[in-house]
């Protein structure tokens, strides 16, 4: 009878310890997971394309391109804003604003033309929507750009970059958007 007592708080013991492990190892997992997550945030977030160079048409296309002036203080920052926008028949209008912090400082109609239009689109089907964040990781007081276009309810490019102390975490957003700019203030 002494021995079976043995045995069975034995298997007890055992069936226990088992339990305690695998709710560590279940701990463990979940906190490199999490982790991991925190330190490479869209890496299960898939990047969506640059599909503008495959539009068939240019009708109901919303297209917004900001930057900043960098990390100044309230009173002096500056976020400028070209809002360019198509309708169904592909009658295009813009508008230019700039925002502080809080709200728009100006707003004036932008002219735009079809031909700048599809200007713009050739520039921006150049950008590559993916960035590389760890570039400028530490740097501060840099400029955002970003560039948004969609047709009707489809992103066909969503892209921002970071630039600070001479490097760009989106280069090939970083050469787009001179050529941008020129055709926009043209």
């Amino acid at each position: 009878m002494f021995k079976r007592k043995s045995r069975s708080s034995f298997r007890l013991k055992k069936i226990i310890l088992l339990i305690f492990i695998a709710g560590v190892l279940i701990l463990i997992g979940k906190i490199v997971y999490f982790e991991y997550y925190k330190l490479c945030g869209r890496c299960y977030k898939p990047i969506a394309p640059n599909t503008v160079s495959q539009m068939r048409d240019d009708a109901n296309l919303t297209m917004w391109y900001s930057k900043d002036n960098g990390s100044l203080p309230p009173p002096d920052h500056r976020i400028y804003v070209y809002r360019i926008s198509t309708d169904a028949q592909g009658g295009v209008k813009g508008v230019y604003e700039v925002r502080d912090y809080k709200k728009a400082i100006e707003t004036k109609p932008l002219m735009i033309t079809s031909d700048q239009l599809k200007s713009l689109l050739a520039a921006a089907s150049k950008i590559n929507p993916d960035s590389d964040e760890s570039i400028n990781s530490g740097c501060t007081g840099g400029s955002v750009k970003s560039i948004e276009i969609t047709q009707i309810d489809k992103v066909l490019l969503k892209a921002s970059g970071y630039s600070c102390a001479g490097s760009v975490t989106n280069e090939s957003l970083e050469k787009a958007s001179s050529e941008i700019e020129n055709i926009i203030s043209m």
